[in-house]
């Protein structure tokens, strides 16, 4: 039986596919072919990959003769797609995540920019256009966009560490030790060991990809559950010693920023 967030990425992948095979046809701008093809593949492998899985997209696919009927709802597809291209042009490079990702293009040259930046909003104007959508985007208007969402994220992500500060205070409290607690979130997230520079090893390969190392939100969570153990110990009134150097070095990191 196929996984249900599966078939939904892939009606994703599907319908912002041939929204580009369309665009491409349709539209007669001199930026290099290659360019746009190339972006056009990356920001929808990104935007997949942004909500939890890797579906490769080749550049061949733009131009083959199939015709996907998937379809998002417009008041659905339109944020997302505003969203997640604002973010893929000012907080990631663009034109490096186009070479790093050339066995999906084939394409490794550098190019400018402003050009990649140029081609996603004009494919977003363009689906836009499609959906009956009198609303426009500019460089301008993606960057304030990008500004207000990180905003939010960071303010979502400082109050949910001051809660998992506050978790931690509260065992502190109760009398749990330091590493009983690291032992806690060790086990909650299949952790095996951390390194003194914050690489994270998994107790055993995941097995979809035999992974070792710990990436990404796995990685990100570990680190955050690990700081805000560390601010709580830092912030407290305890002279609780941990057993493990790499935690000790964290708190003494958060003492001297307090």
């Amino acid at each position: 039986m196929r996984n249900e967030k599966f078939d939904e990425l892939m009606k994703w992948r599907n319908c912002l596919t041939q929204y580009a095979k369309d665009y491409l046809k349709e539209n007669d701008s001199k930026t290099d072919a290659r360019v746009k093809e190339a972006v056009l593949v990356d920001s929808i492998y990104y935007l997949i990959k942004s909500k939890g899985e890797e579906f490769a997209i080749f550049t061949e696919e733009l131009h083959d003769e199939n015709k996907y009927d998937d379809k998002v709802e417009p008041k659905v597809l339109i944020p997302t797609i505003v969203n997640v291209y604002s973010y893929y042009l000012f907080d990631q490079n663009h034109v490096e995540s186009v070479t790093k990702n050339s066995f999906m293009t084939n394409y490794t040259e550098q190019f400018d920019p402003n050009i990649g930046a140029n081609v996603l909003i004009d494919f977003i104007n363009y689906i836009l256009e499609r959906n009956e959508c009198d609303k426009r985007f500019t460089i301008k208007v993606l960057y304030e966009k990008y500004n207000e969402l990180k905003h939010e994220s960071e303010i979502k992500e400082l109050r949910e560490f001051l809660e998992l500060t506050g978790k931690f205070s509260e065992k502190i409290k109760k009398g749990i030790s330091i590493d009983e607690i690291y032992d806690e979130i060790k086990e909650e997230h299949f952790l095996k060991h951390e390194t003194p520079n914050r690489t994270y090893y998994y107790k055993r390969p995941l097995k979809e990809k035999g992974q070792i190392v710990m990436t990404g939100e796995d990685a990100e969570k570990v680190d955050t559950e690990l700081e805000a153990l560390s601010y709580a110990l830092a912030k407290s009134n305890t002279n609780l010693k941990s057993k493990r150097k790499t935690v000790e070095k964290r708190i003494a990191r958060m003492k001297g920023r307090k």
